[in-house]
């Protein structure tokens, strides 16, 4: 990998949430079976870190009779999934995030369930999917008065949540099996996804089984998705499901490239990197080389503090070293030693030398609190060695959090094999603050997954404005 190339901060504007789109079958990376990297296993699918999506997303769901009661649980569970796994990032200092639901169900007649703007944040989102009445509104499935309320109630309408189409496009999931009943309404469903199309709304088709086994009547499944239509439509049968809607959402509908920030970031910022000998060398450098793209993106006064860890933890330089002197950060960042001294990962360890050696009060490297907040950017796999003391890794980070110190956590993979998810689910401050999320790989050496998180670190550092 390069080192790092100075450049004036004007011109460091990204265009990498562009670059950085996931394309299912172009992007992922299938490892042989017993396959080797370095000497290490690799495992059978990494899946890239997926740009964040910018959409306000109305879901329609088929509630007709021709649909049975387990396939519309199923369809309440996938569409949690999916919203679950896409990349919504927040969009201030609220739990407002740069992806948006409302939903109604339809058969005979239409079932609102809830508006854009009527659940903010990802829990209310999916406790308003877990609560959506899945019932039958009559026993006929009228796709045409569902299509045609996206156009005439959902969107357009800013007092009940469509925002800039500009900025967030209008998109449309429908969940149905594409027999529009009376058949005669199949022409309505057709005409009415045209008038749709024209006014901007993305429609795409999830199918589900039909009660009695038809198939889909053929020119709506034709014509009432967006084109291409082979893009637009899904069978909810397919395993691959989840990743192919969330890689196409963050393939089409991209958030902009971040630009660099008028606004300014106040902060103290403590880079925590796990040297251990189960993470690879590569994703080592990998991980510096995220810290150092964000000290180049974020404008403000923030002061950085580094550490490496394994059995124990090393203080690499701090905040009273260098002050607001980037260049000095940089220079330190690109010559850190990454060589692990001990073998076992003991975070708790590094966790808790922060909490009573940096963020401490000690004013020479921790500022006021309440104007410099106390940030902590862990790059970790999830495995505390030995995996006994894995809960006191977890009591640590939430020692840190009582606390008032915000924990980021940038998930590694570990060449042990071993499941990280407990560590990377209790770890960081907020969902959002686990990057790549729950569902979407790890870091890599890949330039699209470095920007990616250094990119996604860098808008998220924006909440901590400075006083004005």
């Amino acid at each position: 990998m390069k080192g790092i190339v100075a450049v004036p901060m004007a011109i460091l504007h990204r265009v990498c949430y562009v670059a950085f789109v996931l394309i299912y079958d172009n992007f992922q990376v299938i490892a042989e079976e017993g396959s080797m990297i370095d000497g290490a296993r690799i495992p059978d699918t990494v899946t890239p870190f997926r740009t964040p999506v910018c959409a306000d997303i109305m879901l329609l769901f088929d509630t007709s009779c021709s649909i049975i009661e387990p396939d519309k649980e199923r369809i309440i569970d996938v569409v949690k999934r999916f919203y679950s796994a896409i990349n919504s990032v927040p969009m201030d200092d609220t739990s407002e995030g740069s992806v948006r639901l409302g939903a109604a169900t339809f058969s005979k007649g239409i079932g609102h369930q809830f508006f854009l703007n009527d659940n903010i944040g990802s829990d209310a989102i999916l406790s308003a999917l877990s609560s959506t009445n899945m019932s039958d509104l009559g026993c006929k499935t009228h796709t045409h008065h569902a299509i045609e309320s996206l156009y005439t109630t959902y969107f357009g309408n800013s007092s009940l949540g469509d925002r800039d189409d500009a900025e967030y496009p209008n998109v449309a999931l429908i969940f149905t099996d594409s027999r529009s009943f009376p058949k005669r309404n199949e022409k309505k469903a057709i005409a009415n996804a045209a008038i749709a199309k024209e006014k901007g709304i993305h429609i795409g088709i999830v199918l589900v089984p039909n009660k009695f086994g038809k198939p889909p009547r053929e020119k709506e499944v034709e014509m009432v998705p967006s084109d291409p239509v082979e893009d637009n439509t899904y069978d909810i049968d397919n395993d691959e499901l989840i990743e192919e809607l969330n890689g196409d959402m963050s393939r089409m509908f991209p958030c902009p490239p971040i630009m660099m920030s008028d606004e300014r970031v106040c902060a103290d910022v403590l880079f925590i990197f796990d040297i251990s000998c189960s993470i690879m060398e590569a994703h080592k450098q990998a991980s510096l080389q995220v810290a150092r793209e964000i000290v180049q993106l974020v404008v403000g006064d923030v002061r950085y503090s580094a550490m490496t860890y394994d059995e124990d933890a090393y203080l690499q330089f701090s905040s009273s070293e260098h002050g607001g002197n980037i260049q000095a950060v940089l220079d330190d960042l690109t010559g850190m030693d990454m060589a692990e001294v001990n073998c076992k990962t003991k975070t708790h360890s590094a966790l808790a030398y922060t909490l009573d050696f940096v963020f401490n009060d000690n004013k020479s490297i921790d500022r006021d609190d309440k104007t410099y907040p106390d940030i902590v950017i862990l790059f970790n796999d999830g495995l505390t060695a030995p995996l006994k003391e894995r809960d006191r890794t977890i009591e640590a980070a939430r020692a840190l959090k009582n606390n008032g110190i915000d924990i980021f956590l940038v998930k590694l993979w570990n060449n042990r094999g071993k499941d990280g998810r407990p560590e990377f689910q209790a770890i960081p401050t907020f969902q959002e603050y686990l990057l790549p999320g729950i569902n979407q790989g790890f870091l890599d050496d890949d330039p699209r997954s470095v920007a990616g998180v250094a990119d996604n670190i860098a808008m998220q550092l924006n909440r901590y404005q400075c006083p004005t």
